[in-house]
């Protein structure tokens, strides 16, 4: 019989860049980690610190830009 391992590796999906509107970065927080994690639910769930750290990224929205008038 042969000798098995544990195996451990942190996956970096820098491909990865979401870009959602909120009226805050809680919000935004809040509402890709629900999404995220409706989605990848049974593999992996992720929390706050998942995100890294100083990669958020916040500008305001024209009101042309989200169907505002």
């Amino acid at each position: 019989m042969s000798k098995q391992y544990r195996f451990e590796c942190v996956i970096d999906l820098p491909w990865v860049n979401p870009v959602r509107e909120a009226s805050s970065e809680g919000e935004f927080i809040e509402n890709l980690l629900l999404e995220y994690n409706h989605a990848l639910w049974g593999i992996v769930e992720l929390v706050p610190s998942d995100i890294r750290e100083g990669s958020i990224k916040c500008e305001e929205i024209e009101e042309s830009e989200h169907g505002e008038v």
